[in-house]
C-alpha cells in the first residue's frame, strides 16, 4: 500500500482550529476535503464514524505538534465533503459518514458507462448487485458505501440515464441502466 503523505500544512497548528473569516475558512475547508479524500483514498477507507474516538485518527488528529481537530469541527468538514460530492451521511443523527474516491457526478458516469461495457442497459439490476457483484470488480463503485452509489444513481435518473425501482431495502432497489 503506498505511504500517505500529510500535506505541509498538517503540521500547522491554526489549521485544527476552523477559522472564523468566511474566506480563510472556506480556503480551510478545501483543504481539508482535499486532505480527507487523499487520506481515505490511500487507506482505502470508506465509511467513518465521526464521535470523539475520530480525534485519535492520524485524518484528523496530529500528534507531534499536540493538535487535533474537534468533534464539531469535524463534522463541519465532512458537511463540507459532502457538499463537495465526495461523501455522504449515512445516519440520521450523522454518526456514520460515507465517501467515495470520486464526486457524484464523476462516479454517476462510471455507473453508466460500466452498464453500458457490460450490455446492462435495459436490464433490471440491484443495488446490492451493482456494488458487490464480480463485474463492479475494480469500478470506483465496487464495495462502497450503498447511500454513495444511491445518489449517483438519482443523478443518472434526474438525467434520464436511469429508472429506479423500490425494493424491500435499499440493497434491493432496481436499477435499470437507459441508453441517451
Amino acid at each position: 500500500m503506498t505511504e500517505y503523505q500529510f500535506p505541509e500544512f498538517y503540521s500547522f497548528p491554526p489549521f485544527f482550529t476552523l477559522q472564523d473569516n468566511p474566506i480563510t475558512r472556506q480556503k480551510q475547508l478545501d483543504l481539508w476535503v482535499d486532505h480527507v479524500i487523499k487520506y481515505t483514498t490511500t487507506h482505502k477507507i470508506t465509511e467513518l464514524l465521526p464521535t470523539s474516538s475520530s480525534q485519535s485518527l492520524p485524518l484528523f488528529n496530529n500528534p507531534s505538534i499536540k493538535r487535533a481537530l474537534d468533534p464539531q469541527d469535524i463534522q463541519t468538514v465532512l458537511d463540507h465533503v459532502q457538499k463537495s460530492g465526495y461523501g455522504t451521511w449515512l445516519t440520521a443523527d450523522k454518526s456514520k459518514f460515507g465517501l467515495s474516491t470520486i464526486n457524484t457526478a464523476e462516479l454517476a458516469a462510471a455507473l453508466h458507462k460500466w452498464a453500458d461495457q457490460y450490455d446492462l442497459m435495459s436490464s433490471v439490476e440491484t443495488l446490492d448487485e451493482i456494488i458487490n457483484g464480480t463485474m463492479s470488480r475494480g469500478q470506483p463503485f465496487y464495495n462502497s458505501p450503498m447511500k454513495i452509489v444511491y445518489n449517483a444513481l438519482l443523478e443518472l435518473e434526474n438525467q434520464g440515464l436511469a429508472s429506479l425501482y423500490e425494493g424491500d431495502d435499499m440493497g434491493s432497489l432496481g436499477v435499470k441502466f437507459i441508453r441517451p
